[in-house]
């Protein structure tokens, strides 16, 4: 099947396969059931490009569908192949105010006889059909925007989710009667109701809950990307997101147990069979897969030789005689060698001392690759489980983080304790910035910049103008902000509160970086922009990106441009400053086979330079952290730890760690092992 023009939709079934359907260029639909790996017929669906991307449901057994689309719903017979009824976007007039419902459609669904129909829409109705009479019996009005719906096998109970008000309902469609309903959930995007209705499951933004009915408790699972899709199987729960992976979660302890990636197809639907333990997955690129997961694996207990007291003392003894020799050598060439060998020694690779002796020698020795990256430390953000943004100290000594509602706190990097707390905030702290120094803090708000000592906790300057406040973006020295404000480019002088200097704005600002003498902006536009702060022009448009620019910086000497796109540009790229030209779009994987030079999958929104910008990380939706050879673009290490989208990465100026910040309020210290090479 070429499933192209003008969209196509996956559609689970109520408990026998999975179906998916994509429309062909020739204007018809194919219907494949994915527990069998066939095509089980083709029906001709005309639909036309106005009505966008196109929703489908399918019933149990095959015979019926329900599909919607930007100005229709369309319900069919595919047992004979005829579509039964056609309803325009105000269904006929049957009810006034419908005409909220002319968004577009989220989700549809049908019970497992096909005798009853939902579809949700962005509006945030949730329309209940008998079906295929197509007699509109329900009109759920009860979210704020962008609801989903999901229905149960018999048709008795509908399951709605808004994606902004926070909360999930089941309605009985005998009574129209609201019988649960479900809170703290979050962006909801996916919904699953059990054919027996003994369970419900809303998947948001970072999180999938899954609720028992009858006690109503529910079981909370952490860690999956954006906008992903939720189904359960037994006690596995099976998550699908944007960025193709397939996600098992256990119910008993709500872990995740697998995470399978795709090969960059985008993933249609997935279902998991519990007695067979096989996973099914269908694919835009009409690749229907079977993964046979293994079983649970304990492996036999393995008597080791205990080393004796002997033998480890001659180990220690000379891991310490290379790191004497170390230290004293002439030569970093020669100190490397014995360091080298020291790490060498069984039992020894991550001693502390040793480590630290090798990050030293890092400050004069060059990084050429990395060994590994492990965790050292989780930090409590207290941000209310919002978006953090961090900044470091030129020493990499000390840091700041900053988020939502919650207050400003400096840290010592090296021990994980706090140093000061500012004042919680009521607003979103949108960015922080540290001096160099570590002894003046700034943090900004969408109508306040503010800077404070960090000694002794008081306030230095305060910058308030709600008019003109947009992205900000801080210098090294935390005495100059870079405000993008609607109508310019301006530049702040935070010791007397007075904007100095008005630049030529960049309209729709996402992204702001601010160096030496230059400035890097990046916007809705999908241009990257270099400004010269000297002279106040802008010297450089970089055009590449499709979609929002999410996140941009500046290496230390000038030379690159690093930027992230947002939404359907999933891109990381690489700029050179002085000539404008893109010389790398980062691979996603680490042996990727779609080369260095192809467009990656990856969810990526926050990018930083390493110090010596060999090196860059990245961080997003995915709630991975990722490490990327600038050389040759490969992902040379992925981390895993966050329970949300990591909105806030960077490497210490000393290179000895690097930090990431997640939605759910924490911030995690990771400690990179570099290769070094010494000429």
């Amino acid at each position: 099947m070429d499933a192209t023009r003008y969209g196509e939709k996956a559609g689970a079934d109520a408990g026998d396969g999975v179906w998916r359907v994509g429309q062909v260029v020739d204007g018809r639909y194919e219907v494949a059931r994915v527990h069998e790996g066939r095509c089980l017929r083709e029906v001709a669906a005309p639909v036309t490009p106005k009505e966008g991307s196109v929703e489908l449901g399918i019933s149990g057994d095959g015979r019926y569908a329900i599909t919607a689309g930007l100005y229709t719903v369309r319900f069919w017979d595919l047992a004979e192949g005829r579509c039964l009824r056609v309803f325009d976007a105000v269904f006929d007039g049957r009810r006034e105010g419908l005409d909220r419902i002319l968004h577009w459609p989220n989700s549809v669904g049908l019970s497992g006889d096909g005798r009853v129909a939902v579809a949700a829409y962005h509006g945030g109705i949730v329309l209940v059909w008998d079906f295929p009479s197509g007699a509109l019996r329900l009109v759920l009005d009860g979210h704020d925007s962008r609801a989903t719906a999901a229905i149960c096998h018999d048709g008795r109970l509908v399951l709605g989710a808004g994606r902004t008000d926070g909360t999930a309902r089941v309605w009985d469609v005998a009574t129209g009667r609201c019988v649960h309903v479900l809170d703290s959930c979050e962006r909801v995007h996916g919904a699953w109701l059990a054919a027996d209705a003994e369970r419900a499951a809303v998947a948001g933004d970072g999180e999938i809950r899954v609720w028992d009915l009858r006690s109503g408790r529910a079981r909370v699972f952490r860690g999956v990307g954006r906008l992903p899709r939720v189904s359960v199987a037994g006690d596995v729960v099976v998550s699908m997101d944007v960025d193709d992976t397939v996600r098992l979660w256990t119910m008993e302890d709500g872990r995740c147990r697998r995470t399978l990636r795709g090969n960059g197809s985008r993933l249609l639907a997935a279902h998991f069979d519990p007695g067979t333990g096989l996973l099914r997955t269908g694919r835009q690129d009409d690749r229907l897969s079977w993964w046979a997961l293994p079983e649970r694996y304990t492996a036999p207990p393995r008597l080791s030789r205990p080393r004796r007291h002997p033998e480890l003392d001659m180990f220690r003894s000379r891991v310490a005689d290379l790191m004497s020799r170390a230290r004293t050598a002439e030569e970093p060439r020669i100190a490397l060698e014995l360091l080298t060998g020291a790490r060498a020694v069984p039992g020894h690779e991550r001693e502390p001392g040793l480590l630290a002796a090798w990050h030293g020698l890092g400050r004069s020795a060059t990084r050429v690759g990395l060994r590994s990256a492990w965790p050292t430390g989780v930090f409590d953000a207290g941000t209310d489980a919002g978006q953090v943004a961090l900044d470091t100290s030129a020493d990499g000594r000390v840091a700041v983080s900053g988020g939502v509602g919650g207050s400003v706190r400096v840290w010592n990097l090296g021990s994980g304790t706090r140093k000061r707390v500012t004042e919680k905030r009521p607003h979103l702290v949108a960015a922080v910035g540290i001096s160099d120094d570590g002894t003046r803090a700034v943090y900004a708000t969408g109508t306040t910049i503010v800077a404070w000592s960090v000694r002794s906790g008081e306030r230095v300057t305060v910058v308030d103008d709600p008019s003109a406040l947009g992205v900000t973006a801080f210098d090294s020295a935390a005495r100059m902000a870079l405000v993008a404000g609607h109508d310019a480019l301006q530049l702040w002088n935070l010791d007397t509160g007075v904007c100095e200097r008005k630049l030529p704005p960049h309209p729709n600002a996402t992204a702001l970086w601010f160096g030496p003498g230059l400035a890097v902006s990046g916007g809705r536009d999908g241009t990257v922009r270099l400004w010269d702060l000297n002279t106040g022009r802008c010297a450089r448009t970089l055009r590449g990106h499709t979609n929002w620019v999410m996140s941009v910086c500046l290496s230390a000497d000038g030379r690159y441009v690093l930027s992230s796109g947002g939404y359907t540009d999933r891109t990381i790229r690489l700029w050179d400053a002085a000539t404008g030209a893109c010389p790398r779009v980062f691979g996603d994987e680490p042996d990727s086979r779609r080369g260095i030079g192809s467009v990656p999958e990856v969810p990526s929104k926050r990018v930083r330079f390493s110090p010596d910008a060999r090196f860059a990380i990245s961080g997003g939706s995915d709630t991975t952290v990722r490490i990327w050879e600038l050389a040759t673009g490969r992902c040379l290490c992925v981390l895993e730890g966050h329970e949300g989208k990591v909105s806030a990465v960077l490497i210490s100026p000393d290179a000895r760690f690097a930090l990431s910040a997640g939605t759910g309020g924490s911030v995690r210290r990771w400690e990179p092992d570099w290769d070094l090479r010494v000429p």
